[in-house]
């Protein structure tokens, strides 16, 4: 006599499609989540490597002028004012050390890719033997944007505009 094998419990019977379509919705949600964050990151990362680059390039103008102090004091009382360095409008002037440092200046903002559309700027703040310089370049990221009161690049660059600055003073030893 042949026995026929019991009936599996409700339980026991497998998936239902419905649960399946469940399943592999949350899971489908859960992808995109994860690309979204991933283009987030990417985009950050690209945000703080340009602002690396510019940093690394203020410091070195900055440190050039720091070194030529007698150069930065005429500067200063000449009342420097440039605000289109790294720009097809800024004209080199061969010169001084300080034109020269400029000019390099300008040739590593116009050479560098990580800061599209990089604009550096010079201003002398005569009151307090102060040079401030500053770069403005158009980031990826639309969200933050300084005032325009910050000035630099704010002509050239209409959205997404970042800009970094320092401050080195001259100090006046009587000579």
């Amino acid at each position: 006599m042949f026995m026929t094998p019991p009936k599996p419990n409700s339980a026991e019977r497998g998936f239902s499609l419905i649960e399946v379509m469940i399943t592999i919705l949350i899971i489908a949600i859960g992808l995109l989540g994860l690309a979204g964050l991933h283009a987030r990151a990417l985009n950050a990362e690209t945000e703080s490597f340009a602002k690396g680059q510019a940093l690394g390039l203020l410091q070195d103008i900055a440190q050039r002028f720091e070194a030529n102090q007698p150069g930065a004091k005429d500067a200063i009382a000449a009342g420097i004012n440039v605000t289109n360095i790294g720009t097809s409008g800024y004209v080199c002037a061969a010169g001084a050390r300080l034109d020269t440092d400029l000019c390099e200046w300008d040739a590593a903002l116009k050479a560098t890719t990580a800061l599209p559309g990089a604009v550096g700027c010079v201003q002398a703040i005569a009151a307090s033997s102060e040079i401030l310089f500053s770069i403005a370049w158009r980031g990826r990221d639309t969200g933050f944007s300084p005032s325009a009161a910050q000035g630099c690049g704010s002509a050239t660059i209409t959205s997404a505009r970042r800009v970094v600055s320092t401050r080195i003073r001259i100090p006046n030893l009587g000579s």
